[in-house]
């Protein structure tokens, strides 16, 4: 026997949905507010080529990856702003 859930698709909800999970994206890099979030903590340590380990490869694509994050809770705020 299988469960289904139903899941609420209004355009309501999923806006919702939506700006729950931006809301958690952007705690978890710590922007607020209507400011830019900042990324000049985010400096490139070593250059792919210098990258000797998987612990390197892993630290810039955190670094990275942290960055995208926060550029992308930026973003949002602009386009709910618009809305």
């Amino acid at each position: 026997m299988t469960l289904a859930t139903r899941r609420d698709t209004t355009p309501d909800a999923v806006t919702q949905t939506r700006q729950r999970a931006v809301e958690i994206i952007a705690h978890a890099v710590q922007t607020s507010g209507d400011h830019p979030a900042s990324c000049e903590h985010f400096t490139v340590t070593k250059a792919p080529a210098d990258c000797t380990s998987k612990e390197d490869v892993r630290a810039e694509l955190d670094r990275i990856d942290q960055s995208l994050l926060s550029l992308f809770a930026e973003r949002h705020r602009y386009v709910t702003r618009m809305a």
